[in-house]
């Protein structure tokens, strides 16, 4: 069974195969950053709705409401992946 062409891994070498050796740290950083951005944002908004869904209620309401709004970006991402290309393209020569 073939795997789709992405993962972390394969989005790192290709952002740092662009680069020469002196410049490889610049996308190493950048990619390094955006995984910490994305993961502050993410704590940020489900610590936000799950304190909006607190407010009055038990924290079990709040635990549920809280999963759903995780679940449900989730589904929405394994089901776009059978959209991702089976294999990867072949690099241009020149």
């Amino acid at each position: 069974m073939q795997r789709p062409a992405l993962n972390l891994r394969s989005a790192r070498e290709s952002s740092c195969d662009t680069s020469t050796a002196r410049k490889g740290g610049s996308p190493s950083g950048v990619l390094e950053a955006v995984k910490q951005l994305s993961s502050a944002l993410g704590v940020a908004v489900l610590g936000t709705i799950f304190f909006s869904a607190l407010g009055g209620h038990i924290p079990t309401h709040a635990l549920a409401i809280t999963a759903w709004a995780c679940l449900v970006p989730l589904a929405a991402t394994f089901l776009l992946l059978f959209k991702v290309p089976m294999r990867a393209r072949e690099p241009k020569t020149l």
